[in-house]
């Protein structure tokens, strides 16, 4: 659970990208009717927008009021129309028109392909307040975030997720609709202030070959190549064979968010590694860790995630830090990274989730703060902003328990906005006098949450001999739960 790194820049981002942008609206991939859109005439009035929309300058011309970002387009492209089914997808029904611009937010524009009218780009700029291309592919790789930003199922194929040290980008096939494809880069200039979030929904194969040409000749954003991890050609290379994959994966970012260990990340949390942003929705399945079987049946360790050193044992590369645990949790191979070590940022990062379910979580982080008093962590945990900044849920969702003892703080809230409530059990185990801290953050919806998995994760972890759960015991914490 790590300060001000992911998980308040998560939820920044959510805020951001699905309040400001409309990422989550109640749109529904696989209920638009492509054949029947591709004949249908764009209206001018909907492109007559150059005099009141702002940073419209002239025609194939924006520069973004906020952060001076130039986008030019050709003749391939023009203004959406809010009317056109496909743009009022992508855009998920929030706009009233095609350019936005917002001081506290950000930019954003609207365009569609004028050869076949069945491809949307959007182009968005953003304040950035923390993310680099590795934390943005983490938070990327969510189920959570194919449904939430890009709409489409969680069950989609993602062909390509890949990071630069300047650029995030993935490549989805859609389930529900295997013709309806998301290319999405999302660029961060080097020494500025914000990131740009740009991408296009695909709907006809016809037409994907034309489309990626357009984009790739047809727009230009001053700072951003549209295609730094791929080509056009080996995308569609990609997208015709799955199997073909791996496109020259290039280097690792070194650059993640500053973390001030409180803040929780959704998936790498910049502030406390511990939140992820949609990682607050566990009810993804988590496979069972696809290991191979030794003699006696039991799973080797992956040994290349970095401090794993057995089946169930860990230690903290930087710190030294031994965690354990028994057959009731797994390493969460939904991830792509479900161990990370950070140098940069000194946090060392393991998700488990149950073995039996795969629906419940448990994100730790290892990282030093600027004290390890345990009463000085439970006035950090329990700030005001706390639940919304850095647990990245309702502002008000109620806090049933928070405590401290010698050795430890921890908080049980609940946020009641969805039809099943989300439970977050956190606690943090100060490990020295000196800020060393492991932050152990428990999720799972309240209908996922019994004694056994309570026993578990008091019986079942261990972080440095002592058990993951020692604040609160399991009846008390059904206690609170009872009736929720």
């Amino acid at each position: 659970m790590p300060t001000s790194c992911v998980a308040a820049r998560l939820s920044r981002l959510m805020i951001v990208v699905v309040l400001f942008f409309g990422m989550c609206a109640p749109a529904v991939a696989g209920q638009i009717d492509p054949d029947g859109i591709k004949d249908r005439q764009g209206t001018d009035d909907a492109e007559s927008t150059p005099e009141v929309s702002p940073g419209l300058v002239d025609e194939g011309e924006f520069v973004s009021p906020v952060f001076d970002v130039e986008v030019t387009w050709t003749d391939a492209w023009e203004l959406g129309d809010l009317e056109n089914p496909l743009v009022e997808f992508a855009i998920g029904g929030n706009f009233d028109a095609a350019v936005t611009s917002d001081p506290a937010n950000g930019d954003a524009i609207w365009l569609m392909d004028t050869a076949s009218e069945s491809a949307v780009l959007g182009i968005f700029i953003v304040p950035n307040e923390g993310f680099s291309p590795t934390t943005m592919a983490q938070v990327m790789g969510q189920p959570e975030f194919l449904s939430n930003n890009l709409f489409v199922s969680e069950e989609s194929e993602t062909l390509l997720l890949e990071t630069t040290d300047t650029s995030a980008v993935i490549l989805v096939r859609d389930a529900d609709t295997p013709e309806h494809l998301v290319y999405l880069e999302v660029v961060f200039p080097e020494d500025e202030d914000y990131f740009i979030w740009a991408g296009f929904d695909l709907w006809e194969p016809d037409a994907y070959e034309s489309v990626f040409e357009d984009v790739a000749e047809g727009i230009d954003i001053s700072g951003v190549d549209m295609f730094s991890v791929a080509s056009p050609e080996e995308l569609l290379e990609l997208i015709a064979d799955p199997a073909a994959g791996d496109v020259d994966a290039t280097p690792e970012p070194d650059e993640t968010p500053e973390v001030d260990a409180t803040e929780e990340a959704d998936e790498t949390p910049e502030a406390d590694a511990t939140e992820e942003a949609d990682a607050t929705e566990e009810a993804k399945e988590t496979p069972q860790a696809d290991a191979t079987e030794e003699a006696d049946g039991t799973p080797e360790a992956d040994t290349a995630l970095p401090g794993l050193v057995a089946e169930g044992e860990y230690e903290s590369p930087q710190y030294g830090t031994g965690i354990t645990w028994t057959d009731a949790w797994i390493v969460d191979e939904s991830r792509d990274e479900p161990i990370i070590s950070d140098e940069d940022e000194r946090i060392d990062t393991v998700f488990l989730t149950d073995a039996a379910t795969g629906s419940t979580i448990i994100y730790m982080t290892i990282e030093e703060l600027a004290s390890s008093d345990p009463e000085d962590i439970l006035e950090r945990i329990t700030a005001e902003d706390y639940n919304e900044n850095v647990f990245g849920i309702d502002p008000n969702s109620e806090v049933l328990l928070a405590d401290s003892t010698a050795d430890s703080a921890a908080i049980l809230v609940v946020d009641d906005t969805g039809p099943d409530p989300l439970v977050i059990l956190m606690e943090v185990h100060a490990l020295n006098d000196e800020g060393l801290v492991a932050f152990v953050d428990f999720r799972a919806y309240v209908s996922d949450i019994d004694e056994d998995v309570l026993t578990a994760l008091e019986e079942d972890l261990e972080i440095e001999g002592q058990p993951g759960l020692t604040v609160y015991t399991v009846e008390e914490i059904l206690a609170e739960l009872e009736g929720i």
